[in-house]
């Protein structure tokens, strides 16, 4: 009997192509392969730049929120590193005229997979620098907008994203809400001014969802396709304003936590089956809603992705409400040395080995499982959702101390995204 590895390389990189994760689970060959499959798809997909981008400016924030996630998928990681003979981070040279050192780091050429989904999405924060609302009672409180007794909110931040297929996504917390019916969520083409997504939240939403919950908003899909006449290895961004605006009714009782752009996987054929979904059992603190980390990597995009990169040493301006009294949410300078680097991490105050562990954890301060509630389109969708929720707990129970530890997956919406 021939063997799926007894066929020809090009037939078998064919096959591969078509369900790169599913061939990744059954052995240490195409394990290994997935890796290098997605360094060459970051590559396609976002163009040769992306490399420069990394070398250059987002190298250090990638180490950081990598390397805080070995508590999960160390030994899945150093399979590739030994394989791979990567050295350690701090060996590597960066900089314009070194790129392809990046294949040789360790956090890096072992995780291109987490490189390539961060890149192919973006965590939108409401910053001050993008915020207008009336100042006297709404706040900014640890990086989250608190709307209270305001008329004016609008907010805008432009965004670079490749072609493809993209899902919008908002994260509120309700408490007693008034007039967030009203406020406009929209994405739109920069250059071309079609509005990509148009979404108002539902009317009822008040009634629906319960108070001081965490509240995570379906607002639609959109394409984006590439450039006519762009050199597709150089740069095929797509300049686009997202926007939540209104400025006609009082707005009070809820809080803006930020919005998600999510790449739709390939092998999703159809649109998402619920409205809505809340978190049941965790109260909505900032440090529960905001992973550091993960913020601190998405400033970093924001700069080079946008081509706004400051090769001054001058430090950067601080980026958000984060600069405001909480000195380790304040994005620093662009470290260029390992010294640099480590000096930064002190200032900061984060142990890098437990901070994703535990905002990642699948239980509460109570030590329940966190849950969540959703609300369907119909009431097939429910009963299908049912099905996999029962064949999931099944699973849970049947499986070890070493999966308990795994991280909440739908705190990692750009892990599942791809």
């Amino acid at each position: 009997m021939i063997s799926l590895m007894d066929l020809p390389p090009e037939v078998l990189f064919e096959i591969f192509d078509l369900v790169p994760l599913e061939l990744s689970r059954t052995n240490r060959f195409f394990y290994i392969m997935l890796n290098h499959y997605f360094h060459d798809r970051l590559i396609r997909d976002c163009g040769s730049n992306v490399l420069l981008w990394l070398s250059l400016h987002d190298f250090y924030a990638f180490i950081d929120y990598i390397k805080s996630l070995d508590y999960w998928r160390k030994t899945q990681r150093m399979i590739i590193a030994r394989y791979c003979k990567l050295r350690p981070y701090q060996e590597v040279l960066l900089g314009k005229q070194h790129p392809e050192q990046l294949n040789k780091c360790e956090f890096i050429g072992d995780s291109w997979q987490f490189i390539y989904q961060i890149y192919k999405s973006r965590r939108i924060y409401f910053d001050k620098e993008s915020c207008q609302f009336d100042e006297s009672r709404s706040s900014f409180d640890d990086g989250l907008l608190k709307i209270n007794r305001t008329y004016l909110l609008k907010f805008k931040k432009q965004v670079r994203l490749p072609a493809g297929k993209y899902r919008f996504i908002g994260t509120v917390v309700l408490e007693n809400p008034a007039g967030l019916s009203s406020v406009n969520f929209k994405i739109v083409n920069k250059s071309s001014g079609e509005i990509l997504c148009d979404y108002f939240p539902p009317s009822s939403i008040k009634s629906l969802v319960p108070g001081a919950k965490l509240c995570v908003l379906n607002m639609g899909d959109f394409a984006l396709g590439r450039k006519n006449g762009t050199l597709k290895e150089i740069d095929d961004f797509t300049d686009l304003d997202v926007l939540v605006e209104d400025s006609e009714f009082m707005k009070a009782g809820f809080t803006l936590c930020y919005l998600d752009i999510l790449p739709i996987g390939r092998n999703v054929h159809r649109p998402p089956t619920w409205v809505f979904w809340t978190i049941d059992n965790q109260t909505p603190t900032p440090e529960n809603v905001t992973n550091v980390l993960l913020k601190r990597l998405y400033d970093s995009i924001e700069h080079s992705v946008s081509g706004k990169l400051d090769l001054d040493p001058a430090p950067y301006q601080p980026l958000g409400s984060y600069s405001n009294g909480h000195e380790h949410f304040v994005c620093p300078k662009l470290a260029t040395s390992p010294e640099e680097h480590k000096e930064r991490n002190a200032s900061v105050g984060i142990d890098i080995s437990t901070y994703s562990k535990d905002f990642y954890t699948k239980f509460n301060k109570k030590g329940e499982l966190i849950t969540r509630t959703f609300k369907f389109f119909t009431v097939i969708d429910k009963r299908k959702y049912d099905k996999v929720l029962s064949r999931r707990r099944e699973t849970m129970e049947r499986s070890s101390k070493e999966h308990q530890n795994e991280p909440l997956r739908w705190k990692f919406a750009h892990y599942l995204a791809v």
